[in-house]
């Protein structure tokens, strides 16, 4: 359990054995990337920090640069698979008569 007024900057153990980069400043705290945007939430089983970004852990025994290659292959791969955007395509329906409509109704204004 550990509150934010304790924390110093390093790297801290997760539960899942892979570990997080604190950093503190005068501005605020930081988890890896993410801000701690509130902090010292007591619950039940420990202190919550809400934090402004997901983090996604890797296993602990992973090599870290080859896991992020593999993340890099399987958005490519994603990119790959999706279609491109459609252009968007005009309204369906008599241009003549929508011109006739419009004079229609300036010479009646």
């Amino acid at each position: 359990i550990v509150h934010s007024s304790t924390l110093s900057s390093g790297a801290v153990e997760a539960l899942n054995g892979a570990f997080v980069d604190i950093s503190t400043d005068g501005y605020g705290v930081m988890v890896n990337d993410a801000n701690v945007i509130v902090a010292d939430i007591l619950a039940s089983n420990g202190i919550i920090h809400v934090i402004d970004a997901v983090l996604l852990p890797t296993p602990p025994d992973a090599d870290v640069d080859d896991y992020n290659d593999k993340e890099e292959e399987k958005e490519e791969e994603k990119e790959k698979e999706e279609p491109p955007m459609k252009k968007p395509t005009k309204p369906a329906g008599n241009s003549k008569k929508s011109s006739k409509a419009t004079k229609i109704f300036k010479s009646k204004s």
